[in-house]
């Protein structure tokens, strides 16, 4: 519910070009792991929905986190870290350790209850997290648009 909700309300931002990838654009009879690894590469911000089923795939910790981190360190990369619920597990250290979404010390479960999302209030809910996300754009806008510039000889 967290996810549908979420890209309901990025791809209403007027102004803003979002393009959502999710492994659902990921044809029949294709090889996944190329699409993904592609989308990576491709990716201006990881947005983490860190859950125990997160923290316990292989491929998502194999492949996903390592190339996140990879372009995180070299500077292409945001990584916003949401933590829908408590992972369990150690396999997220590295992401639990970056500044999260939409709140520091807060789960999405955490933050469901205090909005009463169960009772319709998803809006709400949602709200710091779509404003944190669109930070985010905000910050690769601003960052291509200067490289731009700076590719172009401009100050």
């Amino acid at each position: 519910m967290l996810f549908r909700k979420l890209i309901e309300s990025l791809l209403r931002w007027p102004g803003v070009d979002v393009n959502v990838w999710t492994d659902e654009h990921i044809m029949t009879g294709t090889v996944p792991d190329q699409h993904i690894r592609t989308a990576l590469d491709e990716m201006h911000i990881f947005i983490a929905l860190i859950s125990p089923f997160f923290d316990a795939s292989t491929y998502i910790q194999e492949v996903e986190v390592p190339v996140a981190k990879q372009r995180y360190n070299n500077g292409d990369v945001l990584v916003a870290p949401v933590v829908v619920s408590d992972p369990g597990g150690t396999n997220c250290d590295w992401l639990l350790g970056l500044e999260r979404l939409p709140h520091k010390q807060k789960s999405w479960a955490d933050i469901r209850k205090e909005c009463r999302a169960s009772e319709g209030e998803y809006d709400q809910a949602i709200k710091p997290l779509r404003d944190g996300i669109k930070s985010l754009v905000d910050q690769v806008r601003d960052r291509d648009g200067n490289v731009t510039r700076q590719a172009k000889g401009k100050p």
